[in-house]
């Protein structure tokens, strides 16, 4: 049987599709049996489906152009 700590170091190839044919069923074994794993998973499958719209959200121009001030005062402070 295949152990929590070995499943969730899988889920990212699984997920991207590079976990062989022999790793995908036993981790497919491993979540059936495992309501904490499964858990895991949904939890993590949900952290990547939030980023990736959070990423999609498109900045009001003023709030884009203010965050690029602070940034380069940041770093003019720095670099001085």
């Amino acid at each position: 049987m295949l152990r929590c700590d070995a499943a969730v170091d899988m889920l990212l190839d699984a997920r991207d599709g590079t976990l062989s044919l022999q790793g995908r069923q036993a981790l497919e074994r491993h979540l059936s049996q495992c309501p904490s794993c499964t858990a895991f998973q949904r939890s993590y499958e949900r952290s990547i489906a939030l980023t990736a719209q959070t990423l999609a959200v498109k900045l009001p121009p003023q709030a884009k152009a203010r965050i690029q001030a602070l940034l380069h005062q940041r770093l003019d402070r720095e670099i001085a």
